[in-house]
């Protein structure tokens, strides 16, 4: 069993590993973007093979509990629906306390359609510093017909301890997408809907401590 473990976290990882290393971004430099109740939302353009580009987001804020108290937010499909805004419907395939996969229905308001993704996490810990990485696997879990899957996307969650028992905490996010509306009628409905998402986080990690 121990072997059989090695050799699928090799296939994910390298594959993973390969997948980056055929494919150099560009990065611009961050920008603000929102702030609302303690959150700071900010974007930049990441571009790849010249012609395509994409726009990153990254939301930054702190939680009163130590990162080992937060991590298990997102092991708990009960959990995952509390506090992720638009999660009709979850559900957790674990694997070992370093990696997971994580399958989430999102039924989100006008003009967004309802959308599902199936995403692996693979948690690593540097210097007291956690680190939740994520990418889609999208069949993973078998498919519906009557939702569209994502089928490209990665992210991070960063947990940074601080003084007093306090994480500051950095999610990013990138999708391989065109929005389906213009950016200027989507942004402050996903703006809305993070900062909802991340209070409700922050309040279940306090909760939970």
């Amino acid at each position: 069993m121990r072997y059989f473990k090695i050799i699928v976290a090799f296939v994910v990882l390298t594959g993973a590993m390969a997948a980056q290393a055929q494919t150099r971004y560009t990065y611009t430099p961050w920008e603000p973007g929102y702030q609302d109740k303690g959150v700071e939302i900010d974007y930049r353009w990441v571009s790849w093979q010249k012609k395509n580009k994409s726009r990153e987001i990254r939301c930054r804020f702190y939680v009163d509990a130590r990162p080992d108290e937060i991590i298990g937010l997102f092991q708990n499909q009960v959990d995952i629906q509390a506090w992720a805004v638009g999660a009709k419907a979850c559900e957790v395939k674990p694997y070992d306390q370093e990696q997971w996969w994580v399958y989430t229905l999102f039924d989100v308001p006008w003009p967004l359609e309802p959308k599902d993704i199936v995403t692996h996490y693979r948690k690593e810990e540097k210097g007291g510093i956690v680190t939740l990485y994520m990418v889609a696997t999208p069949d993973r879990f078998p498919r519906r017909s009557d939702v569209s899957r994502m089928e490209r996307y990665q992210g991070s969650w960063t947990f940074t301890p601080q003084e007093g028992g306090k994480t500051k905490v950095e999610f990013c996010s990138l999708t391989f997408k065109d929005p389906p509306v213009p950016r200027f009628i989507l942004d402050p409905i996903i703006q809305r809907m993070m900062v909802n998402s991340l209070t409700d986080f922050t309040k279940l990690a306090e909760a939970k401590k």
